[in-house]
């Protein structure tokens, strides 16, 4: 069998059969990010519409609980930072100083 001028079952075949493989491999994992990707952009978009209808910040909590991704991991942890940990406040920080932090401690995972 050939392909071209190269004998496929020759060293320079098997290279080349090789290479078309890895070639498809990475073809269809680029495919794969891209769609992954727009399915990311399309969930932010989504969610940061979602978050901005909300009337007070309690509703875009509970909405924002059963989502993640770039825009909701953010905002949960802004919205959740100003409740009681265990029924108390976390060492008398205040409210700007733990919405803070919680976004520091997102933005780091």
């Amino acid at each position: 069998m050939t392909f071209g001028h190269v004998e496929l079952l020759s060293p320079e075949g098997g290279v080349i059969l090789l290479l078309l493989l890895f070639s498809v491999l990475t073809w269809t994992l680029g495919v794969l990010k891209l769609l992954q990707y727009r399915r990311l952009q399309r969930r932010a978009r989504q969610f940061r519409a979602l978050f901005w209808q909300q009337d007070d910040l309690s509703h875009s909590l509970s909405h924002s609980l059963a989502e993640t991704g770039a825009f909701a991991n953010p905002a949960q942890a802004a919205l959740q930072a100003p409740q009681p940990v265990n029924g108390k406040l976390t060492f008398g920080l205040h409210l700007p100083d733990r919405v803070e932090r919680a976004l520091q401690q997102q933005i780091q995972r």
